[in-house]
């Protein structure tokens, strides 16, 4: 026998709600037998699997538990095998092979451009093997990633006469959407090349196949054979006719995974490689925008911000914002720790009831109002889970009696299975969820991504889920659960990926925010206040509609907002506004705090902290009621709209702060990169917006070092999410401004190869002959490629 309830009181922080759970199945199963066996164990496990449906989770649970009855109270108990968590694949060589490869890879390079292309490059899919030799060791890309590349380049996917290109984000999206990958001089040298060589052609036709040729999956398996094959050839012609030692990488997998990792060693730094590692790539602003994200730097841009100001007798556009009722436990949470698990419960248990109703389709009225009846039951029961009615569980079961009432044919057991599809595997597997009003529509796409790329799924399985996940979302905005959740390109087990991806440029965002403030309407300066929150300082529109004045902490130059309840445990931080922000912001921030605060400066100051915490920062004059956070996006984007045009949205704003921020913060660890920008020469680029974006990154006061390893774990916290990778595949589309940078500095070191002339009359068919040869000051590739 064991005390439960001794156990948990002297250790309360460890007996979380599962851990409880297995705590009291095990104190059952001891009762007969005062130990646990196999048999026990198992019956446990199974026990915890209806509850929780990731095996490894529960594993690693009830070993924990075991382990602390066995070690701390003697309890006889078999202890189940821990499943080993897989390593992270390392960005530096593992093995002794890998470091030898590093030098053979090098000397394979010599081999390519000094033997191999003279004999190889006229020879038939001896191009494109050299184009993904060169994408592999100059970029860093791997294997897959190629293959999928060059079975899809197009003619209208080369940029710049070669000098970059065009990729799709995911193999299977369909949307209009890319990422611009930029081509060090080699890599461009072998692609002009090959457009000289195979001339012009329609911007549609695919660049290393004609339009007779197979769909995707057969180029792509023709593809990885010739590259693999002419691997082999290259290394073959490398030990006849150099006589290297060194070990190369043997096959053309590890060639690509050596050759990411040189890159490196080269001064590159990981996060820019690691974007292009794997798919989804990071998806890039447009060049067909109007912002030029780089290029020439176009100083003529403050001008044009301070001329689209309205004239006086410009009419103020009508702007309604709704209100509600302030619950002063916002900062709380109401839900029950596991309350997933019995959210979980009370669909099973409804459905169960439905089948005593009828084991076929409810169709007759009497039916379906039964049913009906038996859902409100349901809601009542939600109603003790989830008081907010905010939550996965609420949506289910207003869409369930919806459903039923709209489709008189449906069966108990279809119903288990909608639930099944979409909750019990989906949503309800995310605790974030029991507020799904605080989710964006990033967030809403991305849960609907990991659920759809489970790898166990069939093709089938996976479509049936993504019918029914439409079918729900579109009920769950018709009637406001959610707003502009884009499900359209969802293709196998891919989402689509963000469609918000163009960026709101600097000046640009200044003159929408001088327009606001040169309203007098309290709704417009409310608007222009939540929009520089979500510019500035990345807000979700939930997380600024929701500020109250104790959130906001002001004191002489400095301004931090607090999030101490949001989308999930991560949402919850504090952002340093003024080191983000310009001080023409801060000052807005602090006047809107200012003048809410004298609304309620009659209240006695020794309950000052209490007034603080229940009055909204954004609300009607002198009252404690908020602005719906709906009708602020709705409105947001009216204004957005009519002044910077139809492309942009709520979540622009923060999508621009995060791209932007990259920008910054980059700019401050390479001084000629801010050069490059087109609005490099804007303030939050130069002196005193610098450097106080250098205090949060560094104590370094004149520049961050390249080597801060902890600068994109600020950045995610800042964002409010737990990793980089959700970060990059869906925030940050200034990546190629940045990856441009990088693969200038591989062509400041690459780019003076010195090529024979037989290697010169190969690659370049206009310098065959000495005389052309000759016109060269040094036959480096650098110059090769600025003569052509």
């Amino acid at each position: 026998m064991i005390d439960v309830d001794k156990i948990i009181q002297e250790s309360p922080r460890f007996w979380g709600y599962q851990r409880k759970s297995i705590l009291l199945a095990t104190a059952d199963f001891i009762k007969p037998k005062g130990k646990i066996t196999d048999i026990e164990l198992e019956y446990i496990i199974k026990h915890q699997l209806k509850r929780n449906r990731n095996h490894r989770q529960v594993l690693k649970q009830v070993a924990l538990v075991l382990t602390k009855l066995k070690d701390e109270y003697g309890i006889d108990t078999v202890i189940p095998p821990v499943p080993i968590t897989v390593p992270r694949p390392s960005i530096l060589p593992t093995t002794a092979n890998e470091f030898a490869w590093l030098d053979g890879s090098q000397s394979l390079e010599d081999t390519f451009w000094n033997l191999w292309s003279i004999e190889q490059f006229e020879q038939k899919n001896s191009p494109m093997f050299a184009f993904g030799f060169c994408l592999a060791s100059y970029i860093g890309l791997q294997s897959t990633l190629i293959s999928n590349i060059l079975s899809q380049l197009k003619w209208s996917d080369i940029l710049e006469d070669g000098e970059s290109i065009k990729s799709k984000v995911h193999p299977q999206d369909r949307d209009v959407r890319y990422c611009r990958i930029h081509l060090p001089t080699p890599v461009s040298l072998i692609l002009k090349s090959i457009l000289h060589h195979q001339g012009a052609s329609s911007p549609n036709d695919h660049v290393f196949f004609s339009e007779s040729e197979p769909k995707f999956k057969k180029r792509k398996q023709r593809i990885q054979k010739v590259l693999a094959s002419h691997y082999a050839l290259l290394l073959d012609v490398h030990s006849k006719q150099t006589g290297c030692n060194l070990p190369c990488p043997p096959t053309w997998k590890t060639f690509s995974r050596t050759a990411y990792m040189k890159i490196f060693s080269q001064g590159v730094e990981p996060f820019i490689i690691n974007a292009l590692h794997s798919y989804p790539l990071p998806v890039s602003h447009p060049i067909e925008a109007s912002l030029n994200l780089y290029g020439k730097p176009l100083s003529h841009h403050l001008s044009i911000s301070q001329t689209t100001l309205p004239q006086n007798n410009t009419p103020e556009p009508k702007i309604k914002l709704k209100s509600e009722p302030f619950a002063a436990n916002l900062e709380e949470n109401p839900i029950k720790d596991d309350w997933c698990g019995a959210s979980k419960t009370v669909l099973r248990q409804l459905v169960c009831r439905l089948k005593k109703i009828t084991t076929k389709k409810v169709q007759t009225d009497i039916q379906v109002s039964t049913a009906n009846d038996e859902i409100i039951v349901a809601i009542e029961q939600a109603l003790k889970i989830d008081p907010t009615q905010t939550s996965a569980l609420y949506l289910a079961l207003k869409w369930v009696q919806y459903y039923i009432q709209t489709n008189r044919s449906v069966s108990p057991q279809t119903i288990d299975e909608y639930f099944s599809r979409v909750f019990y595997n989906g949503l309800l597997t995310f605790p974030d969820s029991y507020d799904i009003t605080d989710w964006e529509a990033d967030d809403h796409e991305q849960a609907f991504e990991k659920v759809i790329s489970r790898t166990k799924l069939g093709s089938a399985r996976r479509k049936s889920i993504v019918s029914t996940y439409k079918n729900v979302y579109q009920f769950a905005q018709t009637n406001g659960y959610v707003d502009q959740v884009n499900l359209q390109f969802a293709s196998g087990d891919w989402v689509g990926s963000s469609t918000r991806y163009e960026l709101i440029g600097l000046y640009q965002f200044e003159s929408f925010v001088s327009q606001l403030e040169h309203y007098k309407s309290r709704e417009a300066k409310t608007i222009a206040a939540l929009a520089i929150l979500a510019f500035y300082s990345g807000l979700r529109a939930s997380e600024a509609s929701k500020l109250t004045l104790s959130n906001v902490l002001i004191q002489n130059d400095e301004i931090y907002i607090e999030i101490l309840r949001g989308k999930s445990p991560a949402a919850r931080r504090r952002i340093p506004f003024h080191l983000l922000a310009p001080s023409s912001a801060c000052n807005i921030i602090k006047t809107c705090y200012q003048t809410r605060l004298e609304e309620f400066k009659e209240k006695d100051s020794s309950t000052r902290n209490i007034i603080l915490k229940n009055i909204p920062l954004f609300g009607p004059h002198k009252t404690r009621s908020l602005y719906n956070g709906r009708s602020v996006i709705n409105e947001t984007i009216k204004l957005m709209k009519q002044f910077m045009g139809v492309k942009f949205v709520y979540h622009s704003l923060r999508h621009s702060f995060a791209s932007w921020l990259l920008l910054r913060w980059y700019a401050n660890r390479y001084f000629d990169f801010a050069s490059d920008l087109t609005e490099g020469h804007h303030p939050l680029f130069q002196g005193e917006c610098q450097s106080r974006l250098r205090q949060l990154f560094t104590t370094n006061e004149n520049q961050i070092p390249t080597h801060n390893a902890s600068d994109l774990i600020i950045f995610s916290k800042l964002i409010g999410h737990t990793g980089q990778e959700v970060m990059f595949s869906t925030y940050i589309h200034s990546y190629s401004a940045i990856h441009k940078h990088a693969m200038q500095r591989i062509s400041n070191s690459e780019g003076q190869r010195i090529l024979s002339g037989k290697c010169i009359a190969a690659v370049v068919p206009k310098m065959k002959s000495r005389t052309s040869q000759a016109k060269l000051k040094i036959k480096s590739i650098t110059e090769i490629v600025k003569s052509t």
